[in-house]
């Protein structure tokens, strides 16, 4: 998406060993406490990530992570007040925050739900799309959280994405994404398909438009990205927000307001 970026890892995850890991051993239910080594993080780590690359005027901070889906009143709780502080504090020193929805299938618009970070206002919440440009079966959707779609691999069911008879068979209509090559038999490269694919794209775009007017606010590069999004009915879709974003448009917008 933006070849000439420069990218600054922030490593908010680390291996930690667990001793007490309550673990289901049989179909009785019976658990027993095991010993297991997990990547594991804390808000601490990751706020404290996002107000680091604010700190530093990077032109975006990338998120692809979250926790599960929360009901009910949890908004409210210190952590949700937390992100949406430092976000927001981030967002106004320039840098754009970037999250994926989550890859739940979940509707954050009603009942109460939502996700963290990105149903924190003034961060660029992305759903993931497929070659078709539909949102597909496993991301989270909701007009009031979705800010916009991208491309995360995948159709709109599991069936489909697995097909070997569409316009894109698996794996090619996933994402052709980097991973450590230490956890994955030495390779650097794989197929992977989730919001985490598609937040990064939105990140790169950031990355084109403040390259074309450096001057650009957060605020204004996410108006700019909204606004030049395609395929929403009326800019408030449940499951691409305000469109999928297009890189051409978005660009020559941000040229224009020089």
């Amino acid at each position: 998406m933006a070849p000439d970026a420069d990218v600054v890892p922030l490593r908010v995850f680390y291996w930690k060993k667990l001793t007490d890991y309550q673990y289901d051993i049989d179909d009785d239910g019976q658990e027993e406490s095991v010993t297991v080594t997990t990547l594991f993080t804390t808000d601490f780590d990751i706020l404290s990530a996002i107000d680091y690359a604010a700190r530093i005027g990077a032109d975006a901070a990338n998120m692809s992570l979250g926790g599960g889906v929360i009901k009910g009143k949890a908004h409210k709780s210190g952590d949700h007040v937390a992100y949406q502080r430092v976000i927001q504090s981030a967002s106004q020193r320039g840098t754009v925050i970037t999250t994926s929805a989550g890859n739940s299938s979940a509707d954050l618009q009603h009942k109460g739900y939502f996700t963290l970070p990105n149903s924190i206002p003034g961060s660029i919440s992305v759903s993931a799309t497929g070659p078709n440009n539909k949102r597909v079966f496993y991301s989270n959707y909701g007009t009031s959280v979705i800010d916009v779609g991208a491309p995360g691999g995948g159709y709109e069911t599991l069936d489909k994405t697995l097909a070997d008879d569409t316009e894109w068979p698996y794996p090619f209509n996933l994402v052709y994404s980097t991973v450590p090559p230490d956890l994955n038999g030495g390779t650097a490269y794989a197929w992977y398909a989730g919001t985490s694919m598609a937040a990064p794209q939105v990140a790169g775009l950031v990355a084109l438009i403040r390259e074309a007017n450096p001057d650009l606010s957060a605020n204004q590069i996410q108006s700019i990205i909204e606004n030049t999004a395609r395929y929403s009915n009326g800019k408030g879709d449940t499951d691409i927000g305000a469109g999928i974003i297009y890189a051409p448009d978005a660009i020559a917008e941000a040229k224009q307001r020089k």
